[in-house]
């Protein structure tokens, strides 16, 4: 991943999670993903990144959002999960790559 990709990833995932005043909780997920579609949408729309998979980078701002929020279980049983179902739900990749 290039560093203005990562970057990006990053800023957009951390502001997100900010934006739920109580915390980021595994209820407000849902709310999370039309947000970031919105986000990496306007992004590729006003060249600040340059992708033609809109998808991977949708999936790389979940999953860092993942990575940086506590679920109701365990980070090392439920991240993987979490990741697996977005995944399979965006991209029809049933391995979680």
């Amino acid at each position: 991943m290039s560093a203005s990709r990562a970057a990006f990833v990053r800023t957009t995932g951390e502001l997100l999670i900010e934006t739920f005043e109580d915390g980021m909780d595994w209820e407000d997920f849902i709310e999370v993903i039309p947000k970031v579609q919105f986000e990496v949408t306007m992004a590729i729309a006003m060249g600040v990144i340059h992708t033609q998979d809109k998808k991977a980078i949708i999936c790389e701002v979940l999953f860092h959002i993942i990575d940086s929020t506590d679920g109701w279980g365990p980070d090392s049983i439920i991240d993987p999960v979490l990741k697996a179902c977005i995944s399979a739900f965006l991209i029809g990749d049933t391995n979680g790559d």
